[in-house]
């Protein structure tokens, strides 16, 4: 709910009509917020193998670039 919540605050800023192209937008957005952090953090606080570590960072920028979609082909239909 809360991702929907600021999807409806920040949809405003995207240009065009698609709802794949905003809902990828919207998940690059939550990448650069929340993934790239993590990343960050795990492999410079814990001393894990980074192929771990890339292999939770290929998951988690899927996750939400199919997430984004289905948020803004939800919230578009608002």
């Amino acid at each position: 709910m809360i991702f929907a919540k600021v999807y409806t605050k920040v949809s405003k800023i995207f240009q065009n009509k698609n709802y794949v192209q905003k809902g990828l937008r919207y998940g690059f957005g939550l990448i650069l917020v929340s993934s790239v952090p993590f990343t960050l953090a795990m492999f410079l606080l814990i001393n894990l193998p980074v192929g771990l570590i890339a292999s939770w960072f290929i998951t988690d920028v899927i996750a939400l670039l199919i997430s984004g979609i289905a948020i803004a082909k939800i919230m578009d239909k608002f």
